[in-house]
């Protein structure tokens, strides 16, 4: 039974979170993000030294990240297939 109770919670406290596109992110969405970039900047040739600056500096933008970003900058982000497209999201926070 409390197995359950906490199923239950942890549910809820996903989708409640899922819900306010303004909620900051956490650090592991920023470390998802931030990795998600540096892989789409790895795959356009044209991007090498954008994807070597954001390896260098990852821990530095995961912490602006975790500061600024909010869960509808993630969504633009991750939905993000090409750098070109990643260009495209706004700013995190500007909205």
């Amino acid at each position: 039974m409390q197995l359950k109770t906490v199923l239950a919670v942890g549910f809820l406290v996903a989708c409640s979170r899922a819900s306010d596109p303004n909620r900051k992110l956490t650090r592991s969405e920023c470390t998802e993000g931030v990795d998600h970039a540096i892989a789409l900047f790895d795959a356009d040739p044209s991007m090498g030294s954008a994807a070597k600056m954001m390896r260098d500096g990852r821990d530095g933008f995961i912490k602006q990240c975790t500061s600024t970003a909010t869960v509808r900058d993630h969504e633009c982000l991750m939905k993000s297939k090409t750098s070109h497209a990643l260009g495209l999201c706004p700013m995190p926070g500007t909205r």
